[in-house]
């Protein structure tokens, strides 16, 4: 029996770099993303704390993650996969899966060996695995189904932010107050945030808040009414 499990683990180490290769596809691959809101023209109705402007010009990506660890037993080896493994949408023979970016297959004598692909059962959710440590891809069922969830990963251009936003912070007598947030390296969290006035003589008036040009339709201590004319460039 150990010179049977001892032959194929030599047939396997024989045929390793045979099997089809998975080909990132889908939402891995980098797509380039322009939003604005609201629409130039459109008029817009905010409270205190309300978002006037955003411009978001960025590339970005998705990975793809485990919500728990995995370690089973597969072919003559074993698979490790971690929450903190990044997963890339692919295609493998047509198939759509979710592919492993490092050696997760560990062979009982070689070690790290190859990459596993899941294949999607549902929306979050993995039914089987696959792995090709030689020139054939094994499949095995997961049971129960593994959870997953995405993760963005944008990537801006030198020299300009992922995304720009204008908030209202109220206004004092004819003072209108904003935030500018700038969003550098996540789309969660601003890198810079500064406090932005803008004087307003009479009503309807036209302002220029750092390159956003707005017409102010109507304003209290704690409402603005406007429209945008230009975005952020």
């Amino acid at each position: 029996m150990k010179l049977v499990k001892f032959m194929a683990l030599v047939a396997i180490a024989l045929l390793v770099g045979c099997a089809a290769k998975p080909i990132v596809k889908g939402d891995s691959e980098a797509q380039k993303k322009i939003a604005n809101f609201p629409k130039l023209g459109q008029q817009v109705h905010v409270v205190v704390g309300g978002l006037v402007h955003l411009h978001a010009d960025y590339a970005s990506r998705y990975t793809f993650q485990l919500t728990n660890p995995i370690a089973m037993g597969f072919a003559l080896g074993k698979l490790h996969v971690s929450p903190q493994d990044a997963l890339a949408e692919s295609s493998l023979d047509g198939v759509k899966v979710f592919c492993t970016t490092r050696f997760v297959y560990i062979d009982p004598l070689a070690g790290p060996q190859a990459t596993a692909c899941f294949v999607p059962s549902s929306r979050g959710k993995f039914g089987k695995v696959k792995a090709a440590p030689g020139s054939y891809w094994f499949t095995k069922d997961l049971a129960p189904e593994v959870d997953y969830a995405s993760v963005e990963v944008p990537q801006n251009e030198l020299g300009k932010p992922l995304k720009r936003e204008l908030v209202f912070d109220g206004a004092q007598d004819s003072t209108l107050l904003f935030s500018e947030k700038v969003y550098e390296v996540t789309l969660e969290s601003p890198s810079k945030s500064r406090p932005v006035f803008a004087k307003v003589e009479s009503i309807p008036a036209k302002i220029s808040v750092n390159g956003v040009v707005i017409n102010v339709v109507a304003f209290t201590a704690n409402s603005l009414t406007y429209s945008v004319e230009k975005y952020f460039e």
